[in-house]
């Protein structure tokens, strides 16, 4: 920010991750991960005369074996989340671990077709037992789910999963979370040089806002990529979140849509000029202490014209619409 440089952030990620096979049956994998990042100033749970931002460290680990045509896949992740003070408001209650153990069983019914059960236990332990309202926000619950994986042609895939949703706090001024728990997935190739790609999805995520444990975030995002020839390529995004506040009368309605051309320098390195428009409408209001803004934070537009110069130094899988989360999928 060329007038308000308190409002500056520098976001990076370290990741590591690697495989071992201990047979054609059976393999071990594992990785590690570290990530500096920040939060938007339209978020309920952001406050303060600075961008709030933290460091996430995270760790997984797990053994997958295949007996005929079924294949079982067990792991457990680790979290660790270390809030940074926003000028003179306090984010040290915000700081805790996140744990996991999971287990998925897959049936080969068919070539490239499974259908599978998983279960995943998840607790969250916070650093100090009483946040700055006086919650306790400690918790532990699990998500137990059956799903379906296909490749039902070289141009169509699916992967999908319903289930519930179980979340259960120390406080007991905060109630029980039990609701549904779904994931949906879909790329079309269209073309050898289009696809099309959609992702449904639910989450269940942390908040400090007083009288709220935590929310539930729903989203849907489509993603259509088109190669123009092998230096142009053009894609565009669109998504629609809503995070439902449990326990106060707070909802977030989130679209945003952005358009992006890529020209490929050479094999590593490409230009890209993109274009975002992101709009945040929600019931309630609460003021944001934001020099370079001043806004209420539920309720803005945004827009980004962006010039990039990106290098690819080997080949990586693509991150879709966002990084997975290894405590709600297996797979």
């Amino acid at each position: 920010y060329k007038r308000h440089p308190s409002e500056k952030y520098d976001d990076y990620w370290i990741d590591l991750e690697g495989r071992y096979d201990i047979s054609k049956q059976t393999n071990l994998f594992g990785g590690l991960n570290h990530t500096r990042d920040h939060e938007e100033r339209g978020t309920p749970s952001v406050s303060g005369t600075v961008p709030t931002t933290f460091d996430s460290d995270q760790v997984h680990a797990g053994i997958a074996h295949r007996v005929g045509d079924y294949k079982f896949r067990f792991g457990g992740t680790f979290e660790r989340l270390n809030f940074v003070d926003a000028g003179p408001f306090n984010n040290d209650d915000r700081d805790r671990d996140v744990s996991g153990l999971g287990l998925r069983i897959s049936y080969l019914y068919a070539p490239n077709r499974e259908f599978f059960a998983q279960a995943i236990r998840d607790q969250r332990d916070y650093e100090l037992d009483v946040d700055d309202n006086g919650f306790i926000r400690h918790s532990d619950g699990h998500r137990v789910s059956f799903g379906l994986k296909s490749r039902f042609s070289n141009r169509l895939s699916v992967e999908g999963y319903f289930g519930r949703l179980y979340q259960k706090y120390e406080d007991a001024r905060f109630a029980e979370i039990s609701t549904l728990d779904f994931n949906a997935k879909l790329k079309y190739l269209s073309s050898p040089r289009s696809s099309l790609s959609l992702v449904l999805d639910r989450s269940h995520e942390e908040t400090t806002m007083e009288n709220s444990s935590s929310y539930l975030n729903s989203s849907l995002s489509i993603k259509a990529l088109r190669e123009l020839n092998s230096r142009n390529s053009v894609v565009a995004i669109f998504g629609a979140s809503r995070a439902d506040y449990q326990g106060v009368a707070l909802e977030e309605d989130i679209f945003n849509a952005s358009i992006n051309w890529r020209y490929r320098l050479n094999p590593e390195f490409y230009v890209a000029l993109s274009y975002r428009m992101l709009i945040n409408d929600a019931n309630q209001s609460i003021i944001v202490n934001n020099p370079a803004n001043p806004q209420y934070s539920q309720d803005y537009v945004r827009q980004q014209v962006m010039l990039t110069l990106n290098a690819m130094l080997f080949d990586v899988d693509d991150p879709g619409f966002g990084k997975p989360s290894s405590r709600e999928t297996l797979n």
